[in-house]
This record gives structure tokens, sequence and C-alpha cells, in this order.
């Protein structure tokens, strides 16, 4: 049986659900995550065994300002509502530097991300994640991110030495997502 088919609805229905789920004080939350799941193009692979799943595309960014230690955090681009930040066990490493101020997205850079104060090995050593207070507190001012494109490749086979060769070569079959 082919699964190929199900597979976007099921997409659908998870995000319908919990956006239905969401009532009073939580709509401002659940709008921000349908606002998210918008900002990132999938790509449907074979699974092993049949069917299918998907991945997401690589990405590149550039910063208004240096900001390649800094923890970013995604925050909800119509109120400013924090909408997306990690705990610190989920922080592995920081974006890689490329060619000509880019740099190759491990977090999950959108048009709304800002950075943090906090640099990822000071963020990695907090016993606990920062409440969402502290970390819009923690917000560096002034540091945006200019530039976005999305690679035609996966989040995992995108290596620095692919996407500098996209960058070299003009970003051939490459999305601008964002260039302020």
């Amino acid at each position: 049986m082919n699964n190929k088919p199900l597979l976007p609805a099921i997409l659908l229905a998870a995000i319908c659900s919990t956006a239905a789920s969401s009532c009073g004080s939580h709509r401002e939350t659940a709008a921000a995550s349908t606002d998210l799941a918008s900002d990132y193009s999938i790509i449907e692979l074979p699974a092993a065994g049949g069917g299918s799943y998907v991945m997401p595309k690589a990405r590149i960014y550039r910063t208004s300002q240096s900001s390649d230690s800094l923890v970013p955090v995604t925050l909800n681009p119509k109120s400013n509502f924090l909408t997306s930040y990690p705990a610190p066990s989920d922080l592995t490493s920081p974006p890689v530097r490329l060619t000509d101020g880019w740099m190759l997205d491990r977090r999950g850079i959108a048009p709304s991300t800002v950075f943090t104060t906090f640099t990822y090995s000071q963020y990695r050593a907090l016993p606990q994640t920062p409440s969402p207070e502290e970390i819009m507190r923690s917000i560096a001012p002034g540091i945006t991110v200019t530039d976005i494109v999305e690679l035609p490749m996966t989040f995992n086979a995108a290596t620095p030495e692919k996407a500098d060769s996209l960058i070299r070569a003009g970003l051939p079959g490459c999305k601008t997502i964002l260039k302020r």
C-alpha cells in the first residue's frame, strides 16, 4: 500500500489539531506555531521499507552583526511573543561559518529570529532552561537576520563544502527567503 497521499493529510491534520486544541490565552501560541510551520519548506523522501518521510531543506543566512557564537531564538513577527527557544541540552553546535559572511543554519533560523547575549557555551552550561522572561531580557539589541536562502538539499545533506560551492557559484537552484 502506498502511504504517499496520506502524508500531506496527516501533516495538515496535526497542525490543525494543535491549533484547535488551543483556547483562550493560548491562541497566540497556536498562531505562532502555525506561522513557524509555514517558514520551512520540506521535501518528501522515500523511507526504507516503503512509505515516505519529510525532511526540512537546508538554509544559509547572514546577520547585521557577528552572531555566530550567540544563541538564536524566534519571536512571533506580529507580537514579539517568544515562540521558540532551545533547552541547554538542545544545543549541539553553533552555526558553521561559510564564504562571504554566510552561516549554515543548525538551529532553524527564520525571518523573525533574534539573538540572545548567551553564547553557546554559556547556555549549554546552564543547569536548566531560562524562563521566557529571562530569554526576552537577554535579547541582544540590533542584531537581525538580513538574508536567508534555502538550499536545494536537505538539512542532513548540507555540508559546508556544498554550501560554499553554491555561494561561490551565485546560489543556483536556491530560493531566497529573506533579503533585507
